[in-house]
């Protein structure tokens, strides 16, 4: 059986692609997913209730299987971190118990800008996006580390750098 890895599931015959295709026929362009398609139906304004949660179901068992899979292949590793972008949303689900939790926080009008210049995105996607999410307040009570996104780069990478190493040396 193919592993197939998270980058490759926007690929036409990866398990995540077929079954958003049932759900949702014209998500593909192409063979591809039609990601920006696919985002207004989960996350826009008219999304169909229960959208966003029929797309967790079908990408959720598969990200943790392979973030499993990866596990097992590095069984001698002092740190494994798991990048979970919507991690407040899935605790109680997530099949992973975590020594600690990191949150990357900015403002929500930083947030909305930064999606707009990477992802092509317009102010009003971006807003509906994180509309969906959990509250700051929510994230910030979950993680035991916060990082403030509103620093320099060298800044926040200098703080992940002291992190893992500090992790690396228990």
């Amino acid at each position: 059986m193919r592993s197939w890895r998270p980058g490759e599931w926007r690929c036409r015959g990866s398990p995540p692609c077929s079954a958003r295709t049932r759900c949702w026929p014209l998500g593909l362009a192409d063979g591809s997913l039609n990601r920006a398609w696919l985002a207004e139906r989960v996350f826009g304004r008219d999304a169909a209730p229960g959208a966003r949660e029929r797309l967790d179901d079908i990408e959720h068992p598969l990200i943790y299987a392979e973030a499993a899979r990866l596990e097992r292949r590095n069984p001698g590793a002092k740190v494994i971190v798991h990048d979970v972008p919507l991690l407040t949303e899935v605790i109680r689900s997530i099949p992973f118990q975590f020594d600690h939790i990191v949150t990357v926080e900015a403002p929500e009008q930083m947030r909305i800008r930064r999606m707009v210049a990477t992802r092509g995105m317009t102010e009003r996607q971006a807003a509906d996006r994180i509309r969906s999410q959990s509250s700051t307040a929510e994230r910030r009570e979950l993680a035991d580390i916060v990082i403030d996104s509103t620093r320099p780069i060298p800044d926040m990478l200098a703080q992940v750098d002291g992190l893992y190493r500090r992790w690396e040396a228990h």
